[in-house]
């Protein structure tokens, strides 16, 4: 059912099938990849190759840092919360308060 909707909308806009070549991958290290493209596309897909690598690199940077950070922060509210209670723990002047005579 799926598959003969598919290829009904394929053919009312004018689509190819997924079986077709359009849009085949292509093994780039082999000899029979290698003669797909040009040298100036093999520069320019190196180029983006090496462009995500340092984009991979720094947003790894930037996600670990985010961590240390956030780690510092749950740590920092965790360390204000136990010595908020252990100080009120602490404080007994309500206990010696005596409350007034009520006339």
């Amino acid at each position: 059912m799926a598959s003969s909707l598919q290829n009904t909308i394929r053919q009312k806009f004018g689509l190819q099938s997924v079986d077709d070549t359009y849009m085949k991958k292509i093994d780039l290290s082999t000899k029979d990849g290698a003669k797909y493209l040009d040298e100036n596309q093999k520069y320019f897909v190196k180029k983006v190759e090496k462009a995500n690598l340092v984009r991979y690199a720094q947003s790894q940077k930037t996600k670990k840092r985010g961590g240390y950070i956030g780690l510092f922060l749950f740590f920092s509210v965790i360390g204000l919360y136990a010595g908020t209670i252990h100080s009120i723990k602490q404080e007994k002047f309500l206990d010696e308060f005596e409350n007034p005579e009520q006339s």
